[in-house]
């Protein structure tokens, strides 16, 4: 199928069901409310739900004409079908419908859940919807977006290939499931803090608000309960669908952008959530114990302090939750380019957030205390009052950026002095350079601006007092030197850097003189030394063979190729199957019979997904001579297949043809049973020899 054909028959395709989801959900709910209420069921052709009743019909009837035309061709068990199969464009339509009909449901099952706590809370029912109905229409939504949900979800599966497509077709599965997996933790996330929030406002007003002016809290605690309860059960099936899917891959899985992406975010949610509601708190706490009075508590305790509490032990959980699961990716799936990339930009820019209020805070502190020391005070301020307010701010800033800025900066600074490819790529990578850069040039900038504004204030404004003088030239010192010292220590880090860089990045070649061997040639691995600045030379013996290091590492696929009633085929993958269990089998069905008793032999709950260019990136071909023959098996072998075969650079295990012009000299009589089990010994073997994990 073209590309613009598949685009066409899916775009509409998803376009009508969706429609049909909103005709059957509207025209559901009034059936509903006409039956609960006793009235005629006739209402339906001529009263409001009579419009989406017609848009249900038409476009359920174009919805049906469309997926016929896709079921063709992507139902048969060939390899075009399970291309079709495997389309991004078929995912696509399938995890969009489901991430729609899904988000439809959570929204209905919410309004119901609130609509149910707000009954049992106490709210008046006049602000609710009218009972039972609204409840049932509510309810009735939210099982039709799931019956359609249910039906994508059975295709999908019904496909073959979830958790192994590849490409673009990956990238649809894993946005949906990251995607439900993000949002449900973020309503848990920020419904967990709100209720918090609401239980401490509760307890406040019971103890300190007025007569009259309570009752504020059943709002928030409504809805707090109404995301954590619908959040959670759609954060646990999201997210243990999506580990169950890194098992069979977890290299691939556990380093995709999206899985990586959440965790990132989700770490640095919690941190910030952490960090901020903890210096807020540290302010408020220091200017109290400078003497700020609190005023009146009723307003004091919601106004500045259950925000910051409810938070802080919610964002706590939060950071160490992701970093747990962070780390524990990291050490099942390792570390690939792109995933280092993710870790560097999110761990840079807490450095750098972290490291600016650090900075702020260290200078506001300095220059309140060179004020202090000289005796100086802003004229037409409190002194007290102005001292304390920038104090508390400032040694909040400082005591939380100076160890979050360390806790993020030294893990990387120690990477980035590691010696070997790890090192030379920390070194190398943008993150770390504009991180550095970023940083020198705007002490850089702090540094000229705050001595440019010094000397304007001085000379170009209007002429200051002795005290007045005296002050700017203490803080515009105050500022350059803090700004001054973190270029010198910035252009320090970026001159190591090109020095580590120049040892261990350039290969670190040093002169050898002819003759010597140098740094004990045997830890070279067979390198022979030549001449001062000349290439390494290294002896063949003793390299690995080629193959060895090319093949240790490839997975064994073998792909079993048959025709007629797959008796041959579906013998060899059982057969197949016992002895190597740790390989992937392919079966390729030359027609449907073939292909569905292949598909039984391997006894799979769901079928392996084959791709098109299968033959091309198996390890083993396995099948009857007449596969190597156009027109073979009584014409099921296309040239193109035989073509494939023959250029393939797997190796082909043949066994005896059918066809009765083609004879084998050497005991052709022999039965199918000897040949299955020398061709499974010939599999093994050579699995044996060249592929490490099979």
């Amino acid at each position: 199928m073209s590309p613009i054909r598949r685009l066409y028959l899916y775009l509409v395709a998803l376009l009508s069901l969706l429609a049909v989801l909103a005709g059957v959900s509207v025209v559901g709910q009034e059936l509903v409310r006409l039956w609960v209420n006793g009235e005629s069921l006739a209402g339906l052709t001529h009263g409001p739900a009579a419009p989406w009743l017609s848009l249900a019909l038409v476009a359920l009837l174009l919805w049906a004409g469309h997926w016929f035309l896709i079921s063709r061709l992507s139902r048969p068990l060939t390899i075009a079908g399970a291309a079709e199969r495997g389309a991004a464009t078929r995912k696509a339509y399938l995890y969009i419908g489901q991430a729609v009909t899904l988000t439809v449901a959570v929204i209905q099952a919410g309004l119901l859940v609130k609509d149910l706590l707000a009954r049992a809370i106490g709210v008046a029912p006049t602000s609710l919807r009218p009972w039972p109905v609204g409840a049932a229409a509510l309810a009735t939504g939210a099982l039709i977006a799931l019956a359609f949900w249910g039906c994508l979800r059975w295709v999908a599966v019904r496909d073959g290939d979830l958790g192994v497509e590849v490409g673009a077709a990956a990238s649809w599965r894993r946005a949906y499931f990251y995607g439900a997996a993000f949002a449900g933790l973020a309503m848990v996330t920020i419904g967990g803090a709100e209720f918090i929030r609401a239980v401490l406002r509760m307890a406040g007003e019971a103890s300190m608000a007025p007569p009259g002016l309570a009752g504020g809290w059943r709002g928030p605690l409504i809805a707090s309960l109404t995301a954590l309860l619908v959040g959670a059960p759609l954060a646990a099936f999201a997210w243990r669908g999506a580990n169950r899917l890194t098992w069979d891959a977890p290299e691939v899985e556990l380093n995709a952008l999206s899985r990586v992406g959440v965790l990132r975010v989700g770490a640095l949610f919690g941190a910030a959530a952490t960090l901020v509601s903890l210096a807020y708190l540290l302010e408020q706490g220091l200017l109290i114990a400078l003497g700020q009075p609190v005023g009146v508590l009723a307003t004091f305790w919601p106004g500045v302090l259950i925000t910051p509490l409810a938070y802080l032990p919610v964002g706590l959980v939060t950071w160490v939750g992701f970093a747990r699961a962070v780390q524990h990716d990291a050490a099942r799936g390792g570390e690939r380019p792109q995933t280092a990339t993710v870790r560097r930009v999110s761990g840079y820019l807490v450095s750098a957030v972290a490291l600016g209020a650090f900075w702020f805070g260290l200078m506001e502190l300095l220059r309140l205390v060179v004020v202090a020391a000289l005796g100086l005070q802003p004229a037409g301020e409190v002194p007290l009052l102005w001292a304390r307010a920038r104090f508390s701010q400032a040694a909040a800033l400082a005591l939380m950026g100076a160890p979050t800025w360390w806790a993020f900066w030294w893990p990387a600074q120690v990477r980035a002095r590691a010696e070997g490819p790890d090192g030379r790529a920390e070194r190398a990578s943008p993150a770390r350079q504009i991180y550095l850069s970023g940083v020198a040039l705007a002490a850089a900038v702090v540094a000229l601006f705050t001595l440019a504004t010094a000397v304007y204030r001085l000379f170009g404004g209007a002429a200051p007092g002795p005290e007045d003088l005296l002050g700017v030239l203490a803080e515009a010192a105050v500022a350059a030197a803090v700004a001054f010292f973190w270029w010198i220590a910035h252009v320090f880090v970026i001159r190591g850097d090109m020095r580590w860089q120049a040892a261990d990045g350039g290969g670190g070649v040093q002169p050898v003189e002819p003759g010597d061997a140098g740094p004990g040639e045997e830890e070279l691995g067979g390198v022979e030394v030549s001449a001062p600045g000349g290439p390494r030379q290294f002896r063949r013996e003793a390299l690995p063979p080629a193959d060895t290091v090319l093949q240790a590492s490839v997975p064994a696929v073998l792909a079993v190729v048959d025709g007629g009633d797959g008796a041959l085929g579906a013998a060899l993958l059982t057969a197949l199957r016992a002895a190597l269990p740790g390989a992937t089998l392919w079966p390729v069905g030359l027609n449907a019979a073939a292909h569905v008793a292949m598909l039984a032999a391997l006894g799979a709950r769901t079928p392996p997904a084959v791709p098109s260019d299968a033959l091309a990136r198996v390890t083993l071909i396995l099948g009857p001579s007449d596969i190597l023959v156009p027109g073979g098996l009584d014409g099921e072998v296309p040239p193109e297949l035989a073509a494939a075969v023959a250029v393939s650079p797997a190796r082909v295990l043949l066994l005896p043809p059918r066809d009765a012009r083609l004879r084998w000299v050497a005991a052709p009589d022999w039965p199918v049973e000897h040949w299955i089990g020398y061709a499974v010994e010939e599999a093994v073997a050579d699995c044996g020899l060249r592929i490490a994990d099979c």
